[in-house]
């Protein structure tokens, strides 16, 4: 993974152009790129992913930030105690601390399994949402009610992205080709890598250290997933000679203005895009 260049100015905002109107889609576009793990069903691998994707982030020289919003603190506990050289670069910081993020680069956010007020705002506030699933009935459904929750928001605007995670999977199985094939059929976003069953994962919870380099199979698997998510909702804005990288909420088709404003919030430049 090759780390590009992340320049941000203290306040993107972002609007549609509809009908000689400017329609406000983001009013503030954030500055970390937030990746909140969500499922209503428990043990689907939300910390697993979060912690093995944020060690992916540190070695490819990104700052990372982790939230631990479940109960359980297990992300939380697996950093504090950890002797691994990539989590242990890794911030935790609590959720008050949310809004103020801008010297990191990704904040990841591990939810407890349930629908709770707290889970809202982090899905609503998010750049993109995971739902590790697992190939079981309980799985599929928990990974349903995160999406109806978003549909019932009143916010469609700002909802941002779903990308179901197959984990656990056994990929010679039958039924994966089955279950990617129902899901997509129900206009659910399937990542294109699974993660597959594996015992190294258990170990290195256990152990509280990272699957990076401890097994190499499930070091690419996790790379090319994480991959896929760096490259998902983001822009190159060039201004001047300088290109920057913008990490947005969903933008639909259609010419969009980027104002980039200075830290006493006077605009710097302007810049229109068309986004397919």
């Amino acid at each position: 993974m090759n780390r590009p260049k992340l320049d941000f100015y203290n306040q993107i905002q972002c609007y549609q152009t509809t009908r000689n109107k400017l329609l406000i889609i983001c009013k503030d576009l954030i500055v970390a790129k937030v990746i909140t793990f969500a499922n209503v069903k428990g043990g689907s691998g939300k910390s697993t992913l979060c912690i093995n994707m944020a060690a992916i982030l540190i070695r490819a020289g990104y700052s990372v930030a982790l939230v631990d919003a479940d109960q359980q603190k297990c992300s939380q506990d697996w950093i504090a105690e950890t002797k691994d050289k990539l989590l242990s670069k890794v911030k935790i910081i609590d959720q008050a601390e949310v809004g103020s993020t801008k010297d990191f680069d990704f904040l990841m956010i591990d939810t407890q399994g349930s629908l709770t007020k707290e889970m809202a705002q982090f899905l609503l506030q998010s750049s993109l949402i995971i739902t590790p699933c697992r190939v079981s009935r309980d799985d599929l459904v928990g990974q349903g009610w995160i999406e109806v929750f978003l549909k019932q928001s009143g916010q469609s605007e700002l909802k941002p992205p779903i990308l179901t995670v197959l984990n656990g999977v056994n990929k010679r199985s039958s039924i994966l080709a089955h279950v990617i094939e129902q899901l997509k059929d129900d206009g659910v976003q399937v990542a294109n890598t699974c993660i597959s069953q594996r015992v190294c994962f258990a170990e290195t919870n256990v152990n509280k250290i990272s699957v990076i380099g401890y097994n190499k199979t499930a070091t690419n698997e996790i790379l090319d997933l994480t991959n896929q998510l760096v490259s998902r909702n983001t822009l190159k804005v060039t201004e001047g000679d300088n290109v920057y990288t913008v990490y947005t909420r969903v933008l639909k088709t259609g010419d969009y203005t980027f104002r980039f404003l200075d830290e006493s919030g006077n605009e710097k430049e302007s810049v229109k895009l068309f986004v397919k």
